[in-house]
């Protein structure tokens, strides 16, 4: 073959090729011929989402790997069956028992291995948890399961060892509805190519609409904003196998706008491009970037170049298609479903995020495990009749039915015996809203009210207003002649200031002015802003100054009103509070002690008070009083993590505990007087420190 091929003998060679069996009179096979460099797309995919969870510095948009399978199982899928329709052997039995045979063996060993170990090392929530993702996991639901959790107290990332399962639960989903579909549309003699390309679009649609314009994140895990991911693979392997003329033909156009095309090769710019958008995905984009989105069509489209190229390409022949990279391929599916499990239970065991050695074993024990799992399980299985799936549908309805006695609680963990349940049992508790609070509508929106004393405060804020609601909650239903009414306007994961668009969620956007409303038209004296500021980027970025203006605006505004407004400032904040950094695991003996150790005074003050003195400074500045929670929480050198009733002080790492809020946190007690009386200063700090 000549440096530079003619358009005739590019064309003969088929530069969108998959390469293909071909029997003797010369006519296409129905069995797709194995790729090497497909697998090999497997590994970089894997790697990929591999580096994320190790090292998310180096690899910050490494989960683009979970998309970049979405293609590579669409164009699979969808070649099979339309190979096998168009031969007129295709068969639901059939299909799906291969299926099984594929998926179920490493799944089954994972669910069951993570179960065993949680047994031994989990707290009992973490246990129970754990129970209902295995059980998720096995109805190939996770996604679902993990969209209903999703929320601003959900459980971090790091603590759900089968997270990653959402991705298998929308491949499944696809499963069960694509094939049917198909074969519905190929057995009415449709247009299989325009129908697909239709329901891609809207698919797609849907997924910019939501993630990228409404900025719902929320929907991540969602069939229909991924589902045009695996057709579009879909839509390629439809194309190549019965309208692989149009495509050639398209090629071969566009080939002529680029220079140098027929002496480089369209299949080898292909190939480049492809990957590189894969490596430009994985490199630029982050945890910050609104996913799916338009940013998904980086690593989708790159992922679909570099399987249009065909076997022959230089970079699918040299790279993709090397030794390493296809074996890593070959165990692609239990190397992801080991890697994770396995990293999460280094953070929590370790309670935190494990040191760069950790990691390392984790990853080289994901490795081990997945080829142990492959060798053993995937391949001897794969080899059966289809008659293994009788054993294989109960072995994961069993591991399915022990999640869900884990999650019902019918299952003890042996760290019950250590007494660490009334410590973990308070993580996550919360107050807001209580059965007192009743919602109210009027043409400013909705808030929440409470008591019917005149005047009334307005409350203002995020989550962090809403934990003091227990102690307000106390004081108006024991003294409801002598306390004001109540007026809740907060939104968990909103700053209570003006929207500023980049740095809060699309939620917030209005709360700031409906509180200014509400202050001005409704009998409100008193306005009590609260928030956790050290949380919220805006405050370490550029627009810092441009926050602390609109919050000085904004309290100028109620002090317009003649209204006394207090600024709370930031409460503590560390790991060290979070009620699971209380317990110890011990390695040796494998078991539990509950640990009361001080936060550090000092630690704390680095954190919150470069933000709170320039609330501070606001608040002077404005006719604000400052509320400084820390004085009352911490003493000179710490802060406690147990309150006087042997129960932690905080619910997370960021939050009190309602218990100890309705009971102890009494700072705010006077906003709320009708009487004025300063019960706030009092009161029983000594006690709370001791």
């Amino acid at each position: 073959m000549s440096p530079c091929d003619s358009p005739a003998v590019m064309e003969r060679r088929g530069i969108l090729a998959i390469a293909e069996h071909t029997n003797p009179s010369g006519s296409q096979s129905h069995v797709l011929a194995y790729r090497p460099d497909v697998d090999g797309l497997r590994a970089v995919a894997v790697l990929s989402v591999i580096g994320f969870h190790a090292s998310p510095n180096w690899f910050p948009g490494g989960y683009v790997g979970v998309d970049i399978f979405f293609v590579i199982s669409g164009f699979l899928i969808t070649s099979i069956i339309c190979r096998q329709l168009d031969a007129g052997r295709f068969r639901f039995a059939d299909f799906y028992a291969r299926r099984c045979k594929r998926i179920f063996p490493a799944l089954i060993t994972v669910l069951v291995a993570v179960l065993a170990y949680g047994w031994i090392f989990l707290l009992p929530d973490e246990y129970e948890r754990l129970g209902k993702h295995v059980g998720a996991g096995a109805g190939f639901i996770s996604n679902f399961a993990l969209w209903l959790e999703s929320g601003y107290f959900d459980k971090a990332a790091e603590s759900k060892p089968l997270l990653h399962l959402w991705s298998l639960g929308i491949e499944e989903q696809f499963y069960l509805l694509w094939p049917p579909l198909l074969v519905w549309i190929w057995k009415r003699k449709s247009d299989v190519f325009t129908v697909t390309v239709l329901i891609a679009v809207t698919s797609f649609v849907v997924n910019v609409m939501l993630v990228s314009l409404w900025q719902s994140t929320d929907m991540y895990y969602l069939p229909p904003v991924r589902f045009w991911e695996l057709l579009l693979g879909a839509v390629f392997a439809y194309a190549h196998l019965f309208r692989k003329y149009q495509l050639d033909s398209l090629v071969k156009r566009i080939s002529r706008l680029v220079p140098g095309a027929y002496c480089i090769g369209v299949e080898n710019i292909q190939a480049t491009m492809g990957l590189c958008m894969i490596v430009v995905a994985i490199l630029v984009l982050s945890k910050a970037t609104l996913f799916p989105g338009w940013w998904a069509v980086l690593p989708t489209v790159g992922a679909l170049f570099l399987i249009s190229a065909g076997p022959h390409a230089w970079i699918n022949r040299k790279f993709l298609a090397s030794g390493l990279l296809v074996f890593i391929g070959l165990i692609s599916y239990p190397l992801y479903l080991w890697h994770w499990p396995l990293l999460s239970f280094a953070h929590i065991v370790q309670g935190g995020t494990p040191g760069p050695t950790s990691k390392a074993v984790e990853v080289v024990l994901a490795f081990l495990f997945a080829w142990l799992t492959y060798r053993l399980f995937e391949k001897p299985v794969r080899a059966q009749s289809n008659k293994a799936v009788r054993a294989l549908i109960p072995s994961l309805t069993i591991a399915g039915c022990l999640g869900i006695a884990a999650y019902s609680h019918h299952i003890h963990v042996r760290a019950e015996k250590y007494g660490v349940d009334k410590i973990v049992k308070v993580a996550g508790e919360w107050g807001f809203p209580g059965h007192n609070l009743h919602s109210v509508h009027t043409e400013f929106g909705y808030h929440f009210e409470q008591g019917t004393g005149s005047p009334k405060v307005l409350f203002v804020g995020d989550s962090n207003m809403q934990q003091y609601y227990p102690r307000i909650d106390r004081l108006l239903t024991e003294n409801p002649h002598t306390t004001k009414g109540a007026l809740f306007i907060t939104m968990a994961g909103c700053v209570p200031i003006p929207f500023i668009k980049g740095f809060a969620q699309a939620k917030c956007e209005g709360l700031a002015e409906r509180a200014l409303s509400v202050a001005e038209n409704f009998d409100v004296d008193t306005v009590v802003i609260a928030s956790g500021w050290v949380g919220y980027g805006v405050f370490n970025s550029t627009q810092r100054d441009q926050a602390y203006e609109l919050l000085a605006t904004m309290i100028a505004k109620y002090k317009s009103m003649r209204r006394q407004v207090y600024l709370v400032l930031p409460i503590p904040i560390d790991d060290g509070f979070d009620p699971y950094h209380l317990v110890t695991r011990n390695f040796f003996d494998f078991g539990f002690k509950i640990e009361s150790r001080p936060v550090e005074r000092a630690k704390v003050d680095a954190v919150i008070k470069p933000v709170a003195l320039s609330l501070t400074q606001i608040a002077a500045a404005t006719g604000a009083e400052a509320i400084d929670p820390t004085r009352f929480l911490c003493g000179e050198g710490d802060c406690p993590t147990f309150s006087d009733d042997g129960l932690p002080i905080y619910m997370d790492s960021g939050h009190l505990r309602p218990a100890f809020v309705r009971e102890h946190i009494t700072f705010l007690d006077e906003t709320v007087s009708a009487n004025k009386i300063n019960i706030a200063l009092g009161g029983r700090k000594q006690a709370l420190l001791n």
